[in-house]
């Protein structure tokens, strides 16, 4: 008897020596790369959400608690920040510090659960896969919401799973979800759909259990609720983005991914939200409220869902690829721009290609949670409703390193056990798996090219004035991609306040606005030549009617910059101009071949071909804009009164 409990006690002391170990390894690592981080571009400048987050977070603390608008982004995260800048100060330092003690915390209820619903070997296993996983590592010390919502999940999970009926286990659940709901809220499916597990555990009973769970949701989300109608007049339970998002994984151009619509010129939220909106506007032809511009996308998705059933089946198809491929879609900012920043990210190898098959086959293969199963198939489900990306995974991660786990565990346990034919099996079931979760088509290889990322930071810091900084990433960016017409043109633009021409072309830019366009090519002649300065002279010359000498200039450019997209569009539309449409067309068709989406060079091209007899083509062109824009009654107007003035 107390040989047995020594035993015991033995091992407890042995399991809670190698879980210290693992935490502080976690926070070792994640302290290791906020170092290697905090002095590079990741922190130096925000991007996109991050930016939106960090100045609302500012407003915050210096009054503006309530806002004057509905939420369009996700309150949570920038709560959180203001409460971190209060208690510890406005530096992004602390912010990582504070994710990093969290993401430590994750390692610990990853732990906790995997011991509770299975063994404590299940639960180090996967804690420690967790301390060094490599999204886990970035995405903890990234101004985004990732971190805080798989702390949250995680939380409410082990309240869940410790509840055995307790009301405030329940309650905790409840609200720790709702918290978790004002961050992202794809958690509301697991809400709603947790109310079957807990009938089926507890009959009647459970209807009651999980109310409770719902009323602490409720209660925050709620608040959440009438917050946005005190100062919009408008119910809206979390944000006014849900059609828009809804839309953007849902409409004819979408990818499976988050990708800009057309009609957004960025990704920023207050240019998003003015965009979706008044794109609504112009096609409902009234004025809308957020809540109605969320409502029309909300329903323009549902329609191409309903009109186009098989396009949607293979978007849904594109979506369920994404979420299990090993390529971590970035919606804001790249892990795998991150990694030639930070060397410790390079040494963290592990990642979704290599735990994702354990975890498949160790489901396969193992005693199963119904409660990790439903959590997981509610994300699943609230990615193929919307779009899939690496943040909107990351909180299911925590299921595929538990069952990846359960492999581990069973394989250890056959090789020691000889059952080496089941362990080789079970091994070529996983490599098995493990080839269509790592192939990458062409559409998932591109997003780990980098070159919008190197782009996106190049035009921060152009917005910023450090020239030598954006000169550096729109640099980076063409070397991924010379072709690359955006970089080029923003290095062009760099390159031209370096040379100390800024002066002189900002005058020049303002005589083009005001229409004095001589007075615009004398500022332009006196700055430093680029492909950028041809082009603004061309311009000038063109709206003067002297095409020769545009024509010169568009050639002076193009002779600096040959993938200087704008350049062979404004080259065409001096050759149309001059009556030479085979040239025109050359042009167009050049200016494609760098930026294939741009919707003017598409028209023009098709005005050419129309003109040179190739009406065919020119329709080519023009379903593509119809395509883009089905409800441009203007466009479809141009078109059939070009096709009837050259039948």
């Amino acid at each position: 008897m107390n040989c047995s409990r020594d035993i015991s006690a033995a091992q407890l002391k042995r399991e809670e020596g190698i879980l210290w170990a693992i935490l502080i390894a976690a926070l070792g690592v994640r302290l290791a790369y906020l170092y290697q981080a905090v002095d590079t571009p990741l922190f130096d400048v925000l991007l996109i959400d991050s930016e939106f987050y960090d100045r609302r977070a500012r407003a915050i603390v210096a009054g503006d608690w309530l806002g004057d608008q509905p939420f369009f982004m996700n309150p949570f995260y920038s709560y959180f920040l203001a409460v971190i800048y209060v208690l510890l100060g406005a530096e992004y330092w602390w912010v990582g510090l504070v994710q990093a003690v969290l993401g430590t915390g994750s390692c610990y209820l990853i732990y906790a659960l995997g011991r509770k619903l299975w063994s404590a070997q299940i639960g180090l296993l996967a804690a420690g896969m967790a301390a060094i996983y490599q999204p886990y590592v970035f995405y903890d010390g990234a101004l985004l919401t990732a971190a805080p919502i798989t702390f949250l999940n995680l939380a409410a999970l082990y309240c869940l799973t410790h509840a055995q009926g307790a009301a405030r286990w329940l309650w905790g659940a409840g609200l720790l979800l709702g918290v978790s709901a004002t961050a992202r809220p794809m958690v509301l499916l697991f809400v709603a759909a947790v109310a079957g597990w807990f009938v089926a555990q507890g009959g009647r009973r459970g209807w009651r259990q999980w109310g409770l769970v719902a009323v602490g949701c409720g209660l925050v989300v709620g608040a959440v609720a009438c917050r946005n109608y005190l100062v919009g007049g408008e119910w809206l339970l979390t944000t006014s983005s849900a059609g828009m998002n809804f839309y953007v994984g849902n409409h004819p151009e979408a990818n499976g991914i988050y990708a800009q619509v057309d009609f957004l010129s960025s990704a920023e939220p207050d240019l998003e939200r003015e965009a979706f909106i008044r794109e609504a506007e112009a096609r409902t032809g009234r004025e809308l409220t957020p809540a109605q511009a969320s409502r029309y996308w909300l329903v323009a998705g549902l329609r191409f869902a309903v009109e186009n059933p098989l396009a949607y089946l293979a978007l849904q198809g594109r979506k369920l690829y994404m979420f299990w491929n090993g390529v971590e879609a970035q919606n804001n900012l790249s892990l795998y721009l991150a990694r030639d920043f930070v060397p410790l990210l390079r040494w963290c190898i592990l990642g979704w290609g290599l735990v994702a098959p354990l975890a498949v086959v160790g489901w396969a293969t193992s005693r199963r949670s119904s409660l990790l199963d439903l959590y997981l198939a509610s994300y699943l489900a609230a990615c193929l409703l919307f779009f899939t990306s690496s943040e909107y995974r990351l909180p299911v991660v925590p299921v595929i390193l538990l069952y990846a786990a359960c492999w581990l565990a069973n394989a250890a346990a056959w090789a020691t056990g000889g059952s080496h034919r089941r362990l080789l099996g079970s091994c070529l079931l996983v490599v098995l798996v493990a080839l269509p979760i790592n192939y990458r088509d062409a559409g998932a290889e591109r997003l780990t090219c980098k070159r919008v990322d190197y782009y996106n930071f190049g035009t921060l810091y152009q917005r910023r004035g450090d020239w030598a900084e954006a000169e550096s990433m729109f640099r980076k960016a063409l070397r991924i991609d010379p072709s690359f017409a955006p970089a080029a043109s923003g290095l062009a633009a760099v390159l031209a306040q370096q040379e100390g021409g800024d002066s002189d072309i900002q005058r020049g830019l303002e005589f083009f606005g005001a229409g004095e366009y001589e007075a615009a090519i004398a500022a332009f002649s006196r700055a430093q030549p680029s492909p950028g300065l041809h082009n603004n002279l061309g311009l000038c010359y063109y709206r003067l009617g002297q095409w020769s000498e545009a024509a010169a200039h568009f050639h002076k450019a193009l002779a600096l910059d040959t993938s200087y997209a704008r350049a062979h569009f404004n080259l065409g539309l001096v050759y149309a101009k001059q009556g030479d449409d085979q040239a025109a067309a050359d042009a167009f068709a050049q200016a494609l071949e760098l930026d294939p989406n741009h919707a003017q060079t598409h028209y023009r091209r098709g005005e050419v071909l129309l003109r040179l007899g190739r009406p065919g083509a020119a329709e080519a062109h023009w379903a593509f804009l119809h395509a883009r824009n089905p409800d441009d009654a203007r466009l479809q107007t141009k078109i059939d009164s070009m096709m009837q003035a050259n039948p």
